[in-house]
């Protein structure tokens, strides 16, 4: 399941790294120290130039997000997690309460996506 969330400005690698994290946290993937940089290093100028990023922590889990103007999509998944939870809306719920707390966002829209 993949959700869309709209924004006002263009998304900045901080707020990247935040969804990323808890793409993480709901994927009981374990962040080491070195994780942001390696992420950001490519990832961030992908989705920004050309439209989306496909990062692949290990080899079950995937994070997905796609840029098209102000719209952002984001899904992922790990295969190892086949407990039945909804992690999914889980995690659409956790990026949606990041962005509403955040006050640069003036102009936010969240759109539950449709099954992948």
């Amino acid at each position: 399941m993949s959700f869309k969330i709209t924004l006002d400005h263009l998304i900045t690698k901080e707020e990247l790294i935040e969804v990323y994290k808890l793409f993480c946290k709901m994927y009981e993937i374990q962040l080491q120290q070195t994780d942001e940089k390696r992420f950001l290093f490519k990832n961030y100028d992908c989705l920004i130039k050309n439209g989306y990023l496909d990062h692949k922590p290990f080899m079950t889990a995937k994070f997905f997000a796609s840029k098209q103007d102000s719209n952002y999509h984001f899904h992922g998944y790990n295969d190892e997690l086949r407990d039945g939870s909804d992690r999914d809306l889980q995690f659409q719920e956790l990026i949606t309460k990041y962005f509403s707390n955040l006050e640069s966002n003036d102009k936010k829209t969240i759109e539950k996506g449709t099954q992948n």
